[in-house]
């Protein structure tokens, strides 16, 4: 992993935490700001669960994706684990 341009983190497939943010927003046809707000919603929720599995294989650590996503470290870590104990696993890289 290395730093691009603007700062950011790239791998050599060049996806940044930003790239993968907006095309996960995509995805699930939101808006980035609705993804970064404070709601609760399902669906929404389900989208920033998605981003914050990207951003695991991507190797960064919970506090890093809580700074993407404007939200504090525990909270990230709360969805991922949250999910996975619900049956649903995601990929987590190895540090």
């Amino acid at each position: 992993m290395t730093w691009g341009i603007e700062g950011e983190y790239t791998t050599q497939y060049m996806n940044t935490p930003k790239q993968i943010i907006a095309n996960t927003c995509k995805k699930y046809g939101l808006e980035k700001d609705r993804v970064l707000s404070k709601s609760r919603s399902q669906y929404i929720v389900l989208c920033r669960t998605e981003i914050i599995k990207e951003l695991r294989t991507l190797g960064l650590s919970f506090l890093e994706i809580g700074r993407f996503l404007g939200r504090d470290h525990s909270s990230i870590m709360n969805l991922f684990y949250g999910w996975k104990k619900n049956g649903k696993s995601f990929p987590r890289k190895n540090a």
